[in-house]
């Protein structure tokens, strides 16, 4: 994750925040030959995407008194854990 934390923004002062975690995080990549912002021989290219929620959960918005939060379900519904599933 070194190479996405050490990103920086087009524009000043915005942070990162994935307001949609149900869609990938989708970051094209781009290899270019020399250091110069000028036109430069592409070297290779490629698309990282990052999945946020696993095939099948579920978001359910929780809201009890001053309390907002977001409960993620594992498919088969809440106790029913499979391999690889933790609880935070």
């Amino acid at each position: 994750m070194g190479l996405f934390w050490a990103l920086e923004p087009e524009k000043p002062f915005w942070r990162f925040l994935k307001r949609d975690v149900q869609t990938p995080f989708v970051v094209e990549l781009e290899v270019l030959d020399g250091h110069e912002s000028k036109a430069q021989r592409l070297l290779g290219r490629a698309v990282h995407e990052r999945d946020f929620l696993a095939p099948g959960m579920r978001r359910e918005p929780v809201r009890a008194g001053r309390v907002r939060a977001t409960l993620f379900l594992p498919p088969g519904g809440p106790g029913v854990l499979g391999p690889g599933d933790r609880v935070l």
